[in-house]
């Protein structure tokens, strides 16, 4: 009796974090398991084939896209502190006038390239009347349409949201001597 009470609650368990994988993402694929097709709107293809942006799409085994030099500060200069140069490779010149990748690069004040502002200054969900994002871009939690995890992780409202890869819900001991 207690082995088919262990193996039921070990089916429930199965079918719980089968269900929650199913929900990590739903973002547009790429790369090598979508036929080699690339992403829209100057987004990065992940090592796993999706689209989007942030160190887990543009880091380390990134398939197409501006996948260089995510996360790390580079000694190009650029923006009004270099007489208004541009960066090269597709990368954004941040507000203090560095070249790079990521939110600290792309985001507030990035002075050019691929922008996030460019990529969703539109207003969405909540804040806009329930308005969806073009694109398959994500609706932030603060009603700003864009990609990567500023805008499709915590608080998403709508679009390809997601969450960190290998998140699991945390399951409580006295749930699961419940089931």
């Amino acid at each position: 009796m207690r082995s088919a009470v262990l193996a039921m609650k070990a089916l429930v368990l199965s079918a719980l974090l089968l269900t929650f994988a199913g929900v990590i993402t739903h973002a547009q694929q790429c790369g090598s398991q979508a036929g080699g097709k690339k992403c829209p709107n100057n987004l990065c293809c992940s090592p796993w084939g999706y689209c989007g942006t942030g160190p887990d799409y543009c880091g380390n085994g990134c398939q197409s896209g501006p996948c260089s030099g995510f996360g790390t500060l580079s000694a190009e200069q650029c923006g009004r502190q270099a007489g208004n140069k541009n960066c090269p490779n597709n990368l954004c010149c941040s507000q203090w006038g560095f070249c790079g990748l990521g939110g600290d690069y792309c985001g507030n004040g990035c002075q050019s390239g691929p922008c996030y502002g460019e990529l969703g200054a539109e207003q969405c969900g909540r804040q806009a009347g329930g308005k969806k994002c073009p694109n398959s871009l994500c609706c932030s939690r603060f009603g700003y349409c864009g990609s990567g995890g500023d805008y499709c992780r915590n608080g998403c409202q709508s679009g390809p949201c997601h969450t960190t890869a290998g998140a699991v819900p945390k399951l409580s001991r006295a749930f699961l001597d419940q089931v």
